[in-house]
């Protein structure tokens, strides 16, 4: 970066969900997860085996 030049970094922050509703992903490993804007997308993984589901969450 040159001298004199300013930079935006962003901060990850955590927020505590107090309630939600809808489905809830069972515990879970080798998922695929991205936020989006204000959306939270949770894809596959498995414990006793792959699932294939997909889950979009409105933060």
């Amino acid at each position: 970066m040159a001298s004199g030049t300013s930079s935006s970094v962003l901060q990850p922050r955590w927020k505590r969900v107090l309630g939600w509703s809808g489905p809830v992903p069972r515990p879970r490993h080798g998922h695929r997860a991205v936020a989006i804007k204000e959306l939270m997308v949770v894809f596959g993984g498995g414990n006793e085996g792959i699932v294939d589901e997909l889950h979009v969450y409105n933060t």
